[in-house]
């Protein structure tokens, strides 16, 4: 495997002062001086509840860390996979994934804090800790995906050769092809059990269900919880993405104000999903990047 040691040194270079300063040395000894925190029975209520949200968003950061570093690794590991890596090479992903994780984590930080303390602010101690408990975590579209951060794309631009980085797009653009593919059969197989639908129905429906699942996916992120999945009948929505006059002609009287029906938990979402999908196609393609399927048991689907 060829190397390229003077590209190596530099993504190394930059990477590395780019990670600096992110935290501090795990031996750091504590800075003299430093005023002791109060005892808890000291605390104010006000200091209380600071501390309660302080604790808490301490903790939401180190899990979303955790899971977007394990992410990487498992990203990481999949290039390895396609097309081969010396272990200097392997080391500089490494390095870009953990800096990439730093910087996806920006975005989302500020975004939990202000979402945090707009739903603790003025509550007391007491309701505080029952609201965070009750608080999922915030998600910021497509802008939070790690593997999307422009400081891996362009490291992987820099460690792969060309016909490295053909390999990999291929197997990617294969793999999330496979996976739409499979979401559809999910929304197909909803389909039949609550409308009762025709094989001759199912194949008029199957190429028209793919195209809108992979035009309107990226733009439905807003609205999906991915800790806890997508509610297949948030699925079935995709099949708003067909011309309304198209879909009427391929189900019945009776399966389409069924659809509707099962749908009308979410099709208030529609118009803002709509709206998020024109915006979006009239951006620039690099500030495109699409979303990404991550099936889970128990009848729901993570889409990130």
């Amino acid at each position: 495997m060829q190397s390229h040691p003077p590209i190596l040194i530099r993504v190394a270079s930059l990477l590395l002062i780019t990670m600096a300063g992110s935290a501090a040395p795990p031996d750091a000894a504590p800075v003299q001086g430093a005023a002791k925190p109060l005892p808890i029975e000291q605390l104010t209520e006000a200091e209380r509840v600071q501390q309660v949200i302080s604790t808490h968003l301490a903790q939401a950061e180190s899990e979303n860390a955790t899971e977007r570093a394990g992410q990487m690794s498992i990203v990481v590991g999949d290039v390895r996979r396609t097309v081969g890596l010396s272990e200097d090479r392997l080391r500089m992903l490494e390095i870009a994934a953990k800096g990439a994780v730093d910087r996806s984590m920006e975005g989302w930080r500020s975004a939990q804090e202000n979402q945090v303390r707009q739903q603790a602010s003025g509550l007391p101690l007491e309701m505080v800790e029952q609201r965070l408990q009750s608080l999922g975590r915030v998600f910021v579209g497509n802008s939070e995906d790690t593997d999307q951060q422009s400081l891996w794309t362009a490291a992987l631009g820099q460690v792969l050769t060309p016909e490295e980085q053909t390999r990999w797009t291929d197997a990617e653009r294969g793999r999330q092809t496979y996976r739409e593919r499979a979401l559809v059969a999910m929304l197909l197989a909803e389909l039949d059990r609550q409308l009762g639908v025709t094989l001759t129905q199912a194949e008029k429906l199957e190429p028209l269900a793919l195209a809108a699942l992979s035009d309107y996916m990226p733009d439905m992120m807003n609205y999906i919880d991915r800790s806890n999945g997508i509610d297949l009948r948030m699925l079935l929505l995709m099949l708003s993405g067909i011309p309304e006059a198209t879909l009427k002609t391929l189900l019945t009287e009776q399966q389409h104000a069924r659809w509707l029906q099962l749908t009308a938990d979410y099709r208030g979402w529609w118009q803002s999903i709509e709206q998020n999908h024109r915006a979006r196609i009239n951006r620039p393609a690099q500030a495109n990047p699409g979303g990404k399927v991550i099936f889970q048991n128990g009848g729901r689907v993570i889409l990130k």
